[in-house]
């Protein structure tokens, strides 16, 4: 029960930051005027028709009203090695912000 609340609480965050935020946001930049960056794994295809699209859709908001460079990966069978190594890979290329969209991911020990 702890797992699954703590996934919805962060999951309902993401979407209020994503839905609550203002039309006339000017696209953020950062290390000295490059583009913000954003990146998504996922435990499923991008157009699965649930959980993974509608994360891939909040992605696509994020790159048309700010401007966000964006990339996604998929981790292999839903694997948090999978996963760990695509967070990994995205710090390295210095992403802004990487959103990890699976609650099997999630280790509160």
């Amino acid at each position: 029960m702890g797992k699954a609340f703590g996934a919805i609480v962060v999951l309902a965050m993401v979407l209020a930051m994503v839905l609550f935020m203002s039309k006339n946001t000017v696209a953020p930049t950062t290390r000295g005027g490059a583009v913000f960056s954003a990146a998504l794994v996922t435990p499923g295809a991008v157009n699965d028709g649930g959980w993974s699209q509608s994360a891939y859709t909040g992605l696509k908001k994020i790159e048309k009203e700010l401007g966000a460079s964006v990339s996604t990966t998929v981790a292999k069978d839903g694997a948090a090695s999978e996963a760990f190594a695509a967070f990994r890979d995205f710090a390295a290329r210095d992403t802004d912000l990487i959103i990890g969209h699976a609650s099997e991911w999630f280790d509160p020990k």
